[in-house]
C-alpha cells in the first residue's frame, strides 16, 4: 500500500507542477501584447503593404505600442536594409528582430540576416522578415510610416503605414497620451 500511495503522490505532484508551469508561462506570454500585426512585401518598386496598422490613442499596453511586422523579400531586393519611422512628430521607438534564431533547428545551411543599429544586414531574395517595433505614444495623431529602404541607394522597398486615430470622444488636437 505505501508503494501505491508514493506513486500516486509523485504522479499528482508531477501533474500539478506541470499545470503550474504551463499556467505561469502562458500568463507571462501575454505580457508581449501586439497592438497590431502588419504584413508586407518588399519589392524594388516600393513594396506592398498588405495589412496596415490602425491604432487608437490610449490603447497602449504598459505605456507603449507594439507593432509586429512580417514581410517577404522578392527578387531583386537584397543587401542591407535601413529601417526608419517617420511621421508628423518624432517618436521614441525601438526595433528588434526575431531572426536569426538563437539555435537554428531548421535550414541550417541558409545564411541568416543580422540586425544591428537599425539595419537588416545580409538580406537575400526569399527571406522572411519578422520585426517587432515598440514605440511610445506619439505626441501627435496621424499617419506614421515605417520605411524599409536600401542602406546605400536609399531606394524604398516598403512603406508600412501606422495610423493613430483619436479615442472616441477625443479631438484630433489633443495629445495621444
Amino acid at each position: 500500500m505505501p508503494i501505491r500511495l508514493n506513486r500516486a503522490s509523485v504522479w499528482g505532484a508531477s501533474f500539478w507542477g506541470g499545470a503550474l508551469f504551463v499556467m505561469l508561462f502562458t500568463g507571462l506570454g501575454t505580457l508581449q501584447n501586439d497592438n497590431a500585426h502588419t504584413i508586407g512585401i518588399l519589392t524594388a518598386k516600393g513594396g506592398t503593404a498588405i495589412h496596415e496598422a490602425h491604432l487608437q490613442s490610449g490603447q497602449s499596453f504598459l505605456g507603449y505600442y507594439t507593432i509586429f511586422l512580417t514581410a517577404s523579400v522578392v527578387p531583386p531586393v537584397a543587401g542591407n536594409i535601413r529601417i526608419d519611422l517617420k511621421g508628423p512628430a518624432p517618436v521614441d521607438y525601438s526595433i528588434t528582430s526575431r531572426y536569426p534564431p538563437l539555435i537554428s533547428l531548421t535550414n541550417r545551411f541558409h545564411p541568416w540576416y543580422s540586425f544591428q543599429d537599425g539595419m537588416l544586414k545580409g538580406i537575400l531574395p526569399g527571406d522572411a522578415l519578422a520585426l517587432t517595433v515598440r514605440m511610445l505614444p506619439p505626441p501627435k495623431l496621424g499617419r506614421y510610416d515605417l520605411i524599409l529602404s536600401d542602406a546605400k541607394s536609399q531606394r524604398v522597398y516598403l512603406t508600412m503605414p501606422i495610423t493613430f486615430s483619436p479615442e472616441p470622444g477625443q479631438s484630433e488636437d489633443e495629445p495621444c497620451h
